[in-house]
């Protein structure tokens, strides 16, 4: 006990705003439909936003954004972060 951030202690985690989860390595591998699910269910105040495997990642930081980067089949091939 005591280690924790006031963060952690309100419900949220240390490497976020408060808001909830930041980032989803798990969901690599996973369909779109599926890692789109899980995001929305665990970060409601999120968007997705799809992007092809060799695309860059934006520029600009939005806390209300999460990118999925996609192969030709749907599967997740990045760590989908908030951003």
């Amino acid at each position: 006990m005591g280690r924790g951030s006031p963060a952690a202690a309100a419900g949220g985690s240390a490497d976020d705003d408060g808001g909830g989860k930041s980032s989803w390595p798990e969901l690599v591998g996973r369909h779109v439909v599926e890692a789109v699910a899980v995001i929305k269910s665990q970060r409601q105040d999120v968007f997705v936003k799809f992007f092809g495997a060799g695309d860059a990642q934006p520029p600009d930081f939005d806390a209300h954004r999460v990118c999925l980067f996609l192969d030709g089949d749907l599967a997740v091939v990045r760590t989908p972060v908030v951003g």
